[in-house]
């Protein structure tokens, strides 16, 4: 998956996180990234074979990722990366971050359009 922010990232860590299933409490496919620094932004890709499958920010094991399913996909600013660990960018106040577009890549082809803002 590929995106691009505009600003106010300003190098804190979030989580890029995907869904391919509708279940309430289901396993969300997790990366975590640090975002651009300064006003411009910047584009961050995150290949599908590094998303963590998780549950309430726990990995879990044996899990496969239906590419062709994604159903959602969320940013994330969490005080907590993985299995208890703490995210060491995180700190408490006000933050922004904009998403100018997303896209969905499968062997270098795009599947789906990015709309530019």
């Amino acid at each position: 998956i590929e995106f691009r922010t505009r600003g106010g990232g300003n190098g804190k860590r979030f989580k890029a996180v995907l869904r391919d299933s509708t279940e309430f409490n289901g396993i969300c496919w997790t990366s975590s990234f640090d975002a651009p620094k300064g006003a411009k932004g910047g584009t961050v890709r995150l290949p599908f074979a590094k998303m963590i499958p998780t549950i309430f920010a726990k990995t879990v094991e044996g899990k496969t990722l239906l590419k062709e399913n994604v159903v959602g996909f969320q940013l994330a600013y969490s005080k907590f990366e993985y299995d208890g660990g703490l995210n060491p960018k995180f700190e408490l106040g006000d933050f922004s971050l904009q998403l100018m577009w997303v896209i969905r890549l499968m062997r270098s082809n795009v599947i789906s359009d990015r709309n530019d803002a």
